[in-house]
């Protein structure tokens, strides 16, 4: 005997197929947004959260409310500025920096930003000499996409004889002006850890400190907040005072003169 058909989907009243049930990810985002917000359980569900990421079970159908768990977790700087959260807020956000294509565009710049704000910050505090290295390049190439308050400071093209060693068409990749101030923010947040971290009689002998913080200093209009302008002025004052700054210009020049 021939087998009867499948019965078909349930249907409404109105002939409409019933919605699939939810996604579990979607129904666990809210608790999971609040536990993220708790000093006690915010790194195990970074881990988690890090976990199925890395695992594939983000998907475009529920990437947006593991958009708003990142959201809680970046809420507070705190949170993984303290040592024994930083590995997994920096698995966290890395995961989500690798896997910006399942969010929407206005999603992966505010993703952008929190990377900066936590795993580049993280690196910054590391014992790691390549962590520290590759954040402090990061910090390098961000601040030459803020403009110069004064374009005659752009770098110049390496198309210009003698200026090998400087930016190839300069202002072709600056930031987009409507996201510079969140980049701004982020990048203040990094030079003050930088700074507190190397804070002492050396700290304008430091190669890497000196030339972040002239490069900010140079791109003081960038910074909107009252407070991060005073904080740069007050770095550039005592950075151009050492005798450190006129030596590490000096070797520059140097390193940048062309040969003869």
């Amino acid at each position: 005997a021939v087998a009867a058909p499948a019965a078909p989907p349930s249907t409404s009243a109105a002939g409409a197929v019933p919605s699939p049930p939810p996604d579990e990810l979607t129904a666990a985002a809210p608790k999971l947004a609040a536990a993220m917000r708790s000093t006690a359980k915010c790194a195990k569900v970074a881990e988690k959260v890090a976990s199925l990421l890395d695992g594939g079970h983000v998907k475009l159908s529920n990437a947006s409310a593991v958009f708003d768990v990142l959201a809680a977790a970046a809420e507070d700087p705190t949170r993984w500025r303290h040592k024994p959260n930083r590995p997994a807020f920096r698995r966290l956000f890395s995961a989500a920096d690798g896997r910006l294509s399942l969010f929407p565009l206005l999603q992966q710049q505010s993703i952008k930003v929190w990377r900066l704000r936590v795993v580049t910050l993280i690196d910054l505090l590391s014992g790691s000499q390549e962590h520290f290295a590759n954040a402090v390049a990061e910090l390098m190439r961000l601040l030459r996409r803020l403009p110069c308050d004064d374009p005659n400071k752009e770098p110049r093209s390496s198309a210009q004889p003698g200026y090998s060693h400087l930016m190839h068409h300069a202002g072709a990749d600056f930031l987009p002006e409507r996201s510079r101030p969140a980049w701004a923010d982020g990048l203040f947040e990094c030079l003050a850890v930088l700074v507190d971290r190397f804070q002492g009689p050396q700290l304008w002998a430091r190669a890497e400190v000196n030339t972040l913080v002239k490069l900010a200093a140079e791109r003081r209009q960038s910074f909107v907040m009252r407070a991060q302008k005073e904080a740069l002025d007050s770095w550039e004052d005592a950075r151009v005072a050492h005798p450190a700054t006129r030596a590490l210009e000096y070797a520059k020049f140097l390193q940048d003169k062309p040969p003869l």
